[in-house]
């Protein structure tokens, strides 16, 4: 399943609508993560402003798309970290506080969670495989 989502997810982690028909609910709250990934985002509040309890809202996100919403905010953060990473000059503990992670510490274990190098070899690695192209 969250490999359907991948497919879906363009460069920049945004799912369109002509990619992904979602029932408007759910294109509410992935717009919702989408454009506020840098700040603190509470799924309970999300939910409510959508008019489900957290938890209903939650399983009803999983099912449909295949990924938890805090999962699914964590990937956007993560991918949008990677672009950093990349892209630019900025420090790592910049870069997790730009893509919303609470603490540099965070963002490191979750960077090396999913994979599986810190973000500075990452940087090392990939910017210098795009300077090659």
């Amino acid at each position: 399943m969250v490999g359907q989502l991948l497919k879906h997810l363009t460069v920049n982690g945004q799912v369109t609508s002509d990619q992904l028909p979602l029932p408007a609910p759910l294109r509410q709250a992935v717009t919702e993560l989408q454009e506020n990934y840098a700040q603190p985002v509470s799924i309970a509040n999300l939910a409510e402003q959508l008019n489900y309890s957290s938890v209903y809202f939650s399983r009803y996100f999983k099912d449909y798309m295949g990924i938890s919403p805090k999962a699914y905010l964590g990937q956007i953060r993560l991918e949008r970290a990677t672009s950093l990473l990349m892209t630019s000059q900025d420090s790592i503990q910049n870069i997790a506080l730009k893509t919303g992670f609470s603490t540099e510490k965070n963002f490191f274990v979750t960077f090396k969670q999913y994979y599986q190098m810190t973000p500075r070899t990452y940087r090392q690695r990939y910017s210098a495989q795009q300077s090659w192209s």
